[in-house]
């Protein structure tokens, strides 16, 4: 564990997102709603981000999930699925933007999707998309798929 948090401190991706699953670890063993509890969700939140800022998908998948199921932050499901929409939209071309991988991108899609089914309301004009689970609400301008360019060869 100490390595793994030289790691994370020293803003290793991979190492920083399995900081933020022990954190979840510990606080999943901690008495609900409990101050230490809250600690360990403190520090799991800060650990997925250091690793999402330092360009790590599965990060802001665990992020996204946080918001989705209320994971150490209060339930968003319009945070959660705006997070959801940007990983499956992106460009892969610079670090920041790299894409998932196949088995993340299915696993975003079943969220987007599982989200849309438990949105209040739903309602699209256009290419904007407008939903909402209560009083959290999200507009998305809805971007055309675009298919992956042959690479040369």
């Amino acid at each position: 564990m100490e390595w793994l948090l030289i790691a994370a401190n020293q803003h290793y991706p991979v190492g920083a997102l399995e900081a933020g699953y022990w954190c979840s670890e510990q606080g999943e063993r901690a008495k609900s709603d409990s101050d230490e509890a809250k600690k360990w969700s403190d520090e799991m939140l800060k650990w997925y981000r250091l690793a999402a800022k330092n360009g790590l998908p599965l990060a802001e998948i665990a992020i996204a999930q946080c918001y989705e199921f209320g994971l150490g932050i209060e339930e968003n499901k319009a945070t959660a699925y705006s997070m959801y929409y940007a990983l499956a939209n992106r460009d892969g071309r610079t670090f920041l933007t790299r894409l998932p991988n196949q088995e993340s991108r299915n696993y975003i899609m079943s969220r987007m999707t599982m989200l849309r089914r438990t949105a209040t309301s739903t309602e699209k004009l256009g290419n904007r998309l407008f939903m909402s689970w209560g009083e959290d609400e999200i507009a998305i301008s809805e971007i055309p798929r675009r298919k992956p360019q042959a690479t040369p060869r």
